[in-house]
């Protein structure tokens, strides 16, 4: 009888050790959707799991708002309550590192490419001096791609170009063109290429393009005039003349880019056409519809420019714009989910380290709004939307957000 009791105390043991080692390895965040949002109890992994997945030997059953349920490894039916913030992991305290710092004098060359303005007045001058003196003019960089040297490009080749005062920018196309060689912006300094030259991204390279588009969307946006041009009243007569007449009339009476697609571009320089628009005080909407359905072509407002072209063509835009609105809502979608950041008093840095880490989302801010460490943040043990978090961002840093593609949010400063 002793020992079938000792025997018994053994097993007893051995299942409550087999138990505690069945400790579900992650704390349940949330829910996003159909899935539930782990991260791993000694690590700072994260990972998104639907119902019937499996981690390991473990089988996630049904995901709730406040709790988890999963079957264990010895087929147990389990709970995992959402975690609480003093769960979560503590704040970074080694410095984080910025994604754009290898382009820190770049948008500095972006300006000086603009603000330096040139008279090109070269007469059979070699290419060489000419950069020479855009170098010492603009206190810019230059460097010749090797490629350049593979292919035996003269860079003593005699340039003859004479202009009245533009941007270096526009030097630099100009006198490029002329010997067909490319430049881009690359390690900090400007690169000269023959075309087609395929040069090595910069890691981040992808975030500095969608800031430099989210920068572009934002001047296009208080650039607009209150007024829809959509309703316009258009007064015009023109009779029998090309439909770049009829575009570029439009144009300015719209105030916006008028533009012909390609492939009717195209077709019209094959068989051209005389087109007639006679119209007196209509909006503009109601002029597009019966001058399109007359002559059977399509028309689409996109990013601010109105294009005339062929069904497929315009289809194509159509469908751009069905899959920004499906992108909208799921930004608004994301814009819901609840924030929960561990409490204590944190600098925008920080903030943005915890969000990209609860959220999978990337957060690009422009640099100057990156290093401002002055602005703190503390939060609320019960948690915050994410655009609530985005709304004090806005206000403390004097801000505003836009999104980029695939989950990234771009943080700019507001213009007045």
């Amino acid at each position: 009888m002793i020992k079938l009791g000792k025997f018994l105390l053994i097993l007893l043991i051995f299942f409550s050790q087999v138990k505690s080692q069945e400790r579900f390895p992650y704390f349940y965040l949330g829910k996003l959707g159909n899935f539930a949002i782990l991260q791993h109890t000694a690590s700072s992994e994260q990972r998104l799991v639907k119902a019937g997945d499996k981690i390991g030997d473990y089988k996630i059953v049904r995901i709730h708002k406040e709790e988890l349920e999963y079957v264990s490894p010895s087929g147990d039916s389990r709970k995992l309550k959402l975690a609480t913030l003093e769960q979560l992991p503590e704040a970074p305290e080694q410095a984080i590192e910025y994604r754009l710092s290898n382009f820190s004098q770049h948008q500095q060359i972006e300006k000086k490419l603009d603000q330096t303005m040139i008279t090109l007045a070269y007469e059979k001058t070699a290419l060489s001096k000419i950069i020479e003196e855009w170098q010492r003019m603009s206190d810019i960089p230059f460097a010749l791609d090797a490629g350049l040297y593979a292919n035996k490009v003269d860079l003593e080749a005699k340039v003859t170009l004479h202009t009245d005062a533009i941007p270096l920018r526009k030097a630099i196309r100009l006198t490029l063109v002329y010997l067909d060689l490319e430049y881009s912006i690359h390690d900090n300094q400007i690169l000269i290429t023959i075309p087609g030259t395929i040069v090595a991204q910069q890691p981040g390279s992808k975030y500095w393009q969608g800031l430099q588009r989210a920068q572009k969307i934002q001047q296009q946006k208080y650039a607009q005039e209150t007024e829809d041009p959509m309703e316009v009243f258009i007064t015009c007569s023109l009779t029998l003349v090309t439909l770049q007449q009829i575009t570029s009339t439009l144009a300015q009476l719209m105030n916006m880019p008028v533009v012909i697609a390609t492939n009717l571009s195209t077709e019209l320089q094959r068989q051209p056409r005389a087109f007639t628009l006679d119209v007196t005080a209509i909006p503009a909407k109601e002029v597009l519809q019966q001058f399109c359905e007359q002559y059977k072509i399509n028309w689409v407002l996109f990013e601010n420019t109105l294009y005339l072209g062929n069904p497929k063509e315009i289809a194509v835009f159509q469908a751009q714009q069905k899959q920004e609105i499906a992108d909208a809502q799921k930004q608004q979608t994301m814009l819901q989910q609840i924030v929960k950041l561990p409490k204590g008093n944190f600098s925008l840095q920080e903030v943005i380290f915890h969000l990209e880490k609860q959220n999978h989302i990337v957060m690009i801010a422009e640099p100057e709004i990156w290093q401002d460490l002055s602005m703190r943040y503390e939060f609320s043990s019960q948690g915050v939307s994410l655009e609530a978090v985005l709304q004090e961002i806005m206000q403390k840093h004097q801000a505003e957000y836009i999104f980029g593609k695939g989950n990234v949010i771009y943080l700019l400063r507001s213009h007045p």
